[in-house]
């Protein structure tokens, strides 16, 4: 995974640099896609293993972050759906990155956006982007107040949640 990060940091740093998502950044992204699919088949291989020891270590169950118990299926995830945003678990409420033609985007968010609060709910590093997808489902149909920090400023979205989540949005059911 460090392998993985080095090559996609290495690639939006060229990027930006060159205003250009060009041919020297194209081949790290495609460089850190096939080092995460490696480190994911690793895991993968191991995934019982890993349930085993999570399964007999308090510390483990105790230390280890809801977003990391998600991605591996130790828990189940609270919403269904992607947003479509890359974070961190430092920073969990942070978008990185926002693809193109995501939920999120639908929703109004811009990667670079870090999204502070939304309906009166307040978001933290000890969050999971898991609180904000519950907000949505607690919210269909209704627009909401979200709270971004957006190029250094506070601002306020005013988020139309649609009445059900768009198929497309849906990610397929693995637990």
């Amino acid at each position: 995974p460090i392998l993985a990060v080095n090559y996609f940091t290495q690639a939006i740093v060229v990027g930006q640099g060159a205003k250009d998502w060009g041919s020297q950044s194209k081949e790290l992204n495609k460089r850190a896609k096939a080092a995460i699919n490696i480190a994911g088949e690793v895991l993968m291989s191991e995934l019982s293993a890993i349930h085993e020891l999570y399964e007999r270590s308090t510390v483990l169950s105790e230390k280890m972050h809801r977003d990391i118990k998600y991605f591996l299926g130790i828990e189940k995830r609270v919403a269904p759906f992607a947003i479509g945003a890359v974070t961190t678990i430092e920073k969990p409420f942070r978008l990185l990155v926002l693809y193109s033609g995501t939920f999120g985007e639908a929703l109004g968010l811009k990667a670079g956006d870090t999204i502070l609060s939304a309906a009166g709910l307040k978001f933290d590093a000890e969050g999971s982007m898991e609180d904000f997808k519950a907000v949505i489902l607690e919210n269909l149909g209704k627009t909401i107040d979200v709270e971004v920090e957006r190029d250094g400023k506070q601002t306020t979205l005013k988020m139309k949640i649609p009445g059900e989540i768009p198929e497309k949005y849906v990610l397929p059911q693995t637990l």
